[in-house]
């Protein structure tokens, strides 16, 4: 499904699992910045997953499309909104004042939601600690999501390209 003009969807699944239900999705976007917020000499691609509750929230996007405008997208590697809670997983390159200028800006960024009601924090990979009040999903999902969703940024390439190999160039003679 298109969800938005700045990124695309390359994967969605819904999920049923005993009293869970709900759905992720990995996204591609192309990425200027590395993961600690600094300049790349080459243009990347950058994959993240979103894990909802339920159906998609346009909340969501709009905060993902703001994000990647206010160049604050780079270090996310999944979000996830439980109980008005954004959880946002970050690259483990990702520390000192780039951390908390990059916490300050999805603050900001998730208090736009719903007038204000969102909250956000911001866990690394490593050290994931799902607030109390909800992440029961993002505890029995995000694992496998990050593990196995090839979630990161890397070099783009041809190979890459989602029309790469249905054609063949014609000779020049």
């Amino acid at each position: 499904m298109t969800y938005s003009r700045f990124f695309y969807t390359e994967y969605e699944s819904p999920f049923k699992h005993e009293n869970d239900e709900g759905r992720f999705a990995i996204f591609s976007t192309p990425q200027f910045l590395t993961p600690s917020l600094g300049f790349r000499k080459e243009v990347g691609l950058q994959r993240f997953a979103v894990l909802w509750d339920g159906a998609p929230d346009n909340q969501m996007i709009q905060i993902i499309e703001e994000a990647i405008a206010a160049r604050v997208m780079s270090p996310v590697r999944l979000l996830h909104v439980s109980e008005s809670h954004l959880e946002i997983i970050a690259d483990n390159n990702l520390s000192g004042d780039k951390k908390k200028a990059f916490e300050y800006a999805w603050g900001a960024l998730a208090g736009k939601a719903m007038m204000g009601a969102w909250t956000a924090a911001v866990f690394t990979e490593g050290k994931m600690h799902p607030a109390v009040d909800g992440g029961r999903l993002l505890r029995s999902y995000a694992p496998e999501i990050l593990k196995y969703g090839a979630l990161g940024i890397q070099n783009y390439s041809l190979a890459l390209c989602l029309v790469s190999g249905e054609w063949v160039a014609a000779k020049v003679t």
